[in-house]
This record gives C-alpha cells, structure tokens and sequence, in this order.
C-alpha cells in the first residue's frame, strides 16, 4: 500500500503573489490578539521571582539540600 497518494482532480490552489480580497484581509485584522500574543511573548513567565514565592522558595532549597546531603554522605 502507498504511503503518500497524489490528489490530482482538485483545483489548485491560488498563487501566492496574488494579493487576497478586502474581507480576508479584515478577517485578520484582529488588533487585540496582535497586542495580546506580543505582551505574552515579552513579559516574564513570572512577574515575581521566584524567591519571592516564601513556601515555593523553601520546598525547593528543602528539597537541594536533602540531595546534597544524600549525595554527600549516603
């Protein structure tokens, strides 16, 4: 059995170069999820660090030093 088949009897597809028509353009132009995904992708992943975090911060310096103390001396 072929892995991959060619669809030869559809249309094809539109050139790239061809410009699209105003209502697809507008239907993109979505301005707030432009701003929405830039901010998301230049902020922190955290807005505080994560010594700020008390208990976070404990549990994990917690749990190094048990593995340094069973890495050291077990």
């Amino acid at each position: 059995m072929k892995r991959f088949q060619a669809h030869t009897e559809h249309e094809k597809k539109e050139s790239f170069n061809d410009l699209p028509s105003e209502e697809e353009m507008n239907k993109y132009k979505d301005f707030g999820k432009l701003t929405h995904n830039y901010e998301r992708m230049t902020k922190p992943l955290y807005k505080r660090p994560i010594y700020r975090y008390r208990k976070g911060f404990l549990m994990i310096l917690l749990i190094l030093i048990v593995l340094y103390l069973i890495l050291e001396f077990g």
